[in-house]
Parts: C-alpha cells; structure tokens; sequence
C-alpha cells in the first residue's frame, strides 16, 4: 500500500508538471516524419496487393 501511495505522489507531480508535458509534446524528431511515411506508404501498398489479390479469385470464381 505504501508503493502505491508513492507511485500515485509521483504520477499527480508530474501530471500538473507543464514543464515535463510541454518538453515531451513539443518535440518531433525529424526522423519521425520519415518512419510515418514509410508506415504509410507500406499499408497502401499492402492494401493494394490484398485488393489485387481478391480481386483475381473475384474474377476467377465469376467466369466459370
């Protein structure tokens, strides 16, 4: 119960510490930019071939 007590002192400290909020919100890497393009990029490209995918079996199920 103690643990808890001083976790919680802590967590309510740096909650209203603007400082700490204002240093973490306030940044954004430059490199981040690129990993979320990336990110971006590789989900287009999978919806794309699972769209292309389907998209044959579709095809091939309505011919026969």
């Amino acid at each position: 119960l103690v643990w808890f007590k001083y976790n919680f002192k802590i967590f309510v400290i740096g909650l209203f510490d603007s400082n700490i909020l204002i240093n973490v919100l306030g940044y954004i890497d430059p490199g981040s930019v690129s990993a979320f393009m990336a990110v971006i990029i590789g989900a287009l490209a999978g919806v794309g071939m699972t769209l292309k995918l389907y998209w044959h079996k579709i095809k091939f199920k309505l011919s026969k």
